[in-house]
């Protein structure tokens, strides 16, 4: 929201471009960030793309995780547009790479198709949350967009903060302990929390305790939800936090 020149608040309208590697990356690791984008498009304030960048097809199930992926979106937000590119120079696998040209690419076509003018761009940090090659590649490919990209000024891009402390990131406590004493204070109003953690906004935390919204996301992705995936869900920080950190175009005066 801004101020116009009489004074009334003017609603600015982002659209945020989720660039994620395969079917059940958006839930896995980015809820609590899409929970909050979709509190403001309920008012109007922004809208939500997200981009596959492959269809998971590393166990010949790719047709299957498509399907899957339009199901999770649509347990979360009938909202949510889904797109899912299907190329063999993107082949899913961990010992695969993937050219940073062709991602931004992929992506300049997209934001161009979609006429979406200064996107928010969200995707992996170069750890890529779990080191996963196809991560770390989506990372470098949408990062290597951003740095060369010249027709939009105000362009963003949020990177997803991998953590390596194996008790933070699978054992969260202290912090969904905060989560929830905060929702506590709110008697119970907001489950997802949005706070900037510095002026320049150079680092912005989401939260939310919605561990239902999350098991149901991952479950629309069946084939995936193994035991495993399933104390994921529990467990992970990612359920209930994400912190990223805000790549913003400098202002030339």
């Amino acid at each position: 929201m801004h101020p116009s020149s009489n004074g009334m608040e003017v609603t600015t309208t982002r659209s945020y471009v989720l660039v994620i590697a395969h079917p059940d990356d958006e839930s896995m690791f980015f809820l609590p960030m899409i929970r909050n984008i979709l509190h403001d498009e309920e008012k109007g304030r922004s809208s939500l793309h997200i981009l596959c960048l492959s269809n998971g097809n590393y166990d010949n199930l790719g047709t299957i995780r498509e399907r899957e992926l339009h199901a999770a979106a649509a347990s979360i937000s009938r909202q949510i547009k889904v797109t899912i590119i299907n190329s063999s120079n993107l082949p899913d696998g961990p010992n695969k790479i993937w050219p940073s040209e062709l991602i931004g690419k992929i992506l300049s076509g997209y934001i161009n198709e979609e006429k979406i003018d200064n996107p928010v761009l969200v995707t992996f940090d170069e750890g890529g949350v779990s080191g996963h090659t196809n991560h770390v590649d989506t990372h470098r490919g949408v990062l290597d967009y951003y740095m060369n990209e010249k027709n939009h000024l105000n362009l963003e891009l949020w990177t997803l903060n991998s953590i390596e402390n194996f008790i933070k990131k699978y054992f969260p406590i202290i912090t969904v302990l905060q989560l929830i004493f905060m929702w506590i204070l709110s008697c119970g109003r907001s489950r997802h929390i949005r706070k900037n953690n510095s002026v320049e906004m150079d680092q912005i935390t989401f939260m939310m305790i919605e561990p239902i919204l999350v098991w149901r996301a991952m479950n629309a992705h069946y084939t995936q939800f193994v035991w495993y995936r399933r104390l994921f869900v529990i467990f992970s920080r990612y359920s209930y936090v994400n912190d990223f950190t805000v790549h913003r175009r400098k202002k030339i005066n």
